[in-house]
């Protein structure tokens, strides 16, 4: 079948965003398909159980499609579904949620619809982009779809705007000083990627060059003084060394090399600090109606005990300290938790608790929470973190997940152990791609 074309209906799409036909029984993902078109194709690989295809024709096009606003948007892997409107994007993406409720949790549940972010477009507070050379000359991009090739960038229509000024001043000053991008083969060159974390409302900005070694130090101290006479909202420049390519963009070491290595950042109205190493949401508004809904969801008391299970810089912790008794937050990561801390400190809470560990080790310590907030990286929960749950039985968990098929994974495993599934509830925090977070309400069985 490779290199055959053919003509086909698009069916569905996968979550990857993919469209999805049939060729000789087999089941063929497109990129740049949407369901209802009928496409004419050419199959460029072929699987056992599926095969990949490059569209070459849109034969009829579907009412969901709309011009994509960036010009790579075909090359570049960012942004998957920027070519259908958003109305069904948010169909599509309550969809996702609720097909991996039934595929994966056997649960036969409908989530409600999408909430909407926001901002469409200039949404995102961070932005990661590899460095290259063009000839003799230094470049910032992003990597073409599926490759670590990477490709010119002159806007990212997803990028907020003050970050996307900062990025047009840093790429402009890079030809006035001796840089140059890491060549792996040769082990020439210094510079891997550019970190840009912006503070939308303060209206501040953090830096971060990541280099295989120190020897840019210099260079990259004059570049950021250039940087900062032209843009004062940056606060801070951080070099941060990595000296082997892991699938980790960023290594441990970090060196400060203008200003301070972090911003702060308002959410509702609490104000956190935000280093090279935090994680904040880069959605900030969008971020601020899902902390607003888990909160609704906890309908929380002011005796009660409450667990932040990952809880990183402590957003939720201190968001949730207000209306409770005691918070206990648990985060592996220490710059996080020292950040969490501050954060306490600087906005006069008193009653939360931030603990080093890893929640798995952790949550067995706890002798009683009345609710648990539980919002895990991408590979969900450790198994022995849901037996604790199952154990401790909290009368609320809300569960706050960026990967569907990893929530709906783990909340098979607690409704089959004394959980009921009560609201599901996603958002749109990545517009334009096939991401979507979720937060999702279970509580007892057996509550009265």
């Amino acid at each position: 079948m490779n290199n055959k074309n053919f003509t086909e209906e698009i069916l569905t799409l996968n979550s990857q965003g993919q469209g999805i036909c049939s060729v000789d029984g087999l089941k063929i993902f497109v990129d740049n398909a949407l369901p209802g078109e009928k496409i004419t194709a050419k199959v460029i690989q072929k699987k056992k159980k599926y095969g990949i295809a490059k569209s070459i024709k849109i034969e009829s096009t579907s009412p969901k499609r709309v011009a994509p606003i960036c010009p790579i948007f075909k090359q570049c892997g960012g942004c998957q579904i920027m070519h259908m409107s958003y109305e069904n994007q948010l169909e599509f993406k309550t969809q996702k949620v609720k097909d991996a409720l039934s595929r994966i949790a056997k649960i036969d549940f409908d989530p409600s619809l999408c909430i909407p972010s926001p901002l469409e477009f200039s949404y995102r507070n961070k932005i990661q982009l590899p460095f290259f050379q063009e000839g003799e000359k230094l470049k910032l991009g992003l990597y073409q779809k599926g490759t670590n090739s990477p490709i010119r960038l002159e806007r990212c229509h997803i990028h907020c705007d003050l970050g996307e000024k900062v990025f047009n001043e840093v790429s402009n000053l890079l030809c006035d000083f001796d840089l140059k991008a890491f060549d792996e083969e040769s082990k020439s060159g210094d510079l891997r990627h550019l970190l840009i974390k912006t503070g939308i409302q303060t209206n501040e900005v953090l830096i971060v060059f990541i280099a295989a070694s120190k020897r840019s130090i210099p260079a990259l101290k004059a570049l950021s003084e250039a940087l900062i006479k032209k843009c004062p909202e940056v606060k801070g420049v951080v070099l941060n060394i990595n000296k082997k390519r892991f699938n980790s963009i960023a290594g441990d070491e970090h060196i400060t090399l203008l200003g301070r290595p972090y911003i702060y950042e308002k959410l509702l109205d609490k104000t956190f600090k935000i280093s090279a190493h935090s994680f904040f949401q880069v959605n900030q508004k969008q971020a601020e109606n899902l902390y607003q809904k888990a909160l609704e969801f906890a309908d929380l008391k002011p005796d009660q005990t409450l667990l932040d299970a990952y809880c990183g810089i402590g957003t939720l912790s201190l968001l949730a300290a207000p209306f409770v008794q005691k918070v206990i937050g648990i985060e592996v990561v220490k710059s996080a938790i020292l950040d969490a801390q501050e954060a306490a400190e600087n906005n006069q809470v008193s009653n939360c608790t931030f603990i080093k560990a890893t929640v798995e080790d952790h949550i067995h310590k706890i002798d009683y929470l009345d609710v648990a907030f539980i919002n895990p990286p991408r590979k969900g929960c450790d198994r022995s973190v849901l037996e604790a749950l199952a154990q401790k039985k909290p009368q609320k968990i809300i569960y706050i997940s960026c990967d569907p098929a990893t929530l709906a994974r783990d909340l098979h495993f607690l409704c089959e152990n004394g959980f009921e599934l009560k609201v599901v509830q996603p958002f749109d925090m990545f517009p334009q791609t096939t991401h979507v977070e979720t937060c999702a309400l279970l509580e007892p069985k057996d509550k009265i």
